[in-house]
């Protein structure tokens, strides 16, 4: 049985984001713990939340989706945290939307909002952008990992 359309597109999502210009292979999904120094510049993919509706009358029904994903972007807070979290946003929004179906796996995929946040994890003070996607998806009722 596949995975879950959610596990696709995260997954789909961290290939795409590894090997970026500034976070390189620093790239997590569902990170919950604290980065080390050594780990920054960061990438972290996360589902937060999904509306669904059903679409048709003949089984199987078609599922559509609406699934609300964050890429936070961290980085060490100095005086070019920002602008370097302007660089990671930008490399990350060019490689989305260069591909808005992810090969297939979604409808549409579009960047609703971006958070900025600073973050104390225990003597080091970390800057974040969380971008929030929101990705468009359909798959087969009774089989969620059947993109359709």
């Amino acid at each position: 049985m596949p995975d879950h359309v959610r596990k696709q597109i995260r997954d789909a999502l961290v290939l795409k984001l590894t090997g970026l210009d500034t976070t390189g292979t620093n790239v997590y999904q569902n990170r919950v713990d604290s980065f080390k120094e050594d780990d920054l510049p960061a990438l972290a993919v996360f589902s937060l939340a999904e509306g669904s509706e059903v679409s048709g009358v003949s089984q199987p029904r078609i599922v559509k989706r609406a699934l609300n994903l964050s890429v936070e972007a961290y980085v060490k807070e100095n005086e070019t945290s920002q602008d370097s979290l302007d660089q990671i946003c930008s490399e990350v929004e060019t490689v989305f939307q260069n591909d808005i179906t992810l090969g297939g796996l979604a409808k549409d995929m579009v960047l609703t909002n971006t958070i900025f946040e600073l973050s104390g994890e225990e003597e080091k003070d970390v800057v974040v952008a969380k971008m929030t996607w929101q990705i468009k998806i359909q798959n087969l009722e009774q089989q969620p990992g059947v993109i359709k």
